[in-house]
C-alpha cells in the first residue's frame, strides 16, 4: 500500500498546491470552454436548421444532396463498402 507500481519504499502522494495556486487560469480555462462549447451549439443548430430547410424547401439538386448526406452521416465509418451500400438503397 502507498507504493508505485509494486516498488518498495516509493511513496506518493497528490499534491494540489500547484493546482490551487494556479485557480485563475483554470477558471480562464473553464469559462473558455463553456463559451466555446455554447457557440458550437449555437453553430450546429443554426447549420441544422439551414440543412433541414434546403431539405425540405430547396430546390431538387440540393435536396438530393442532403438526402444522400443524411443517408451517409449516421454511419460509424464511410467506408468504401458503406458508401456504396447507401448508394444502393438510394
Amino acid at each position: 500500500s502507498g507504493t508505485i507500481a509494486g516498488v518498495r519504499g516509493m511513496k506518493y502522494g497528490l499534491q494540489f498546491r500547484d493546482v490551487f495556486a494556479a485557480w485563475e487560469s483554470i477558471l480562464d480555462g473553464v469559462w473558455i470552454t463553456l463559451l466555446l462549447s455554447a457557440l458550437a451549439m449555437i453553430g450546429g443548430f443554426v447549420i441544422g436548421v439551414a440543412c433541414a430547410a434546403a431539405r425540405v424547401y430547396g430546390p431538387a439538386w440540393l435536396r438530393r444532396i442532403w438526402a444522400r448526406y443524411d443517408r451517409t452521416a449516421g454511419m460509424p465509418h464511410a467506408t468504401p463498402a458503406a458508401t456504396a451500400h447507401a448508394a444502393r438503397e438510394a
